[in-house]
C-alpha cells in the first residue's frame, strides 16, 4: 500500500483545526475521528501529528 505525504502546512492546519474543535467534543479521539474522513487521513495519522505538536 502505497503511502500519502502530507506538506507541513497541511499538517499544522489540520492540527490547528483539531485543537480548535477538540472543546466541541467529549474527547479529543472523538474530535479525530470527526475530522479525519473530511480531510482523508487516518485517525491515528491525526494523532500522532496532535502528540507530536503538543509536546
Amino acid at each position: 500500500m502505497k503511502r500519502k505525504i502530507y506538506i507541513p502546512k497541511m499538517k499544522e492546519g489540520t492540527v490547528r483545526m483539531l485543537i480548535e474543535a477538540a472543546s466541541d467534543y467529549l474527547s479529543i479521539w472523538s474530535a479525530i475521528s470527526i475530522i479525519t474522513p473530511k480531510i482523508g487521513c487516518r485517525p491515528e495519522t491525526l494523532r500522532s501529528w496532535h502528540k507530536k505538536k503538543s509536546t
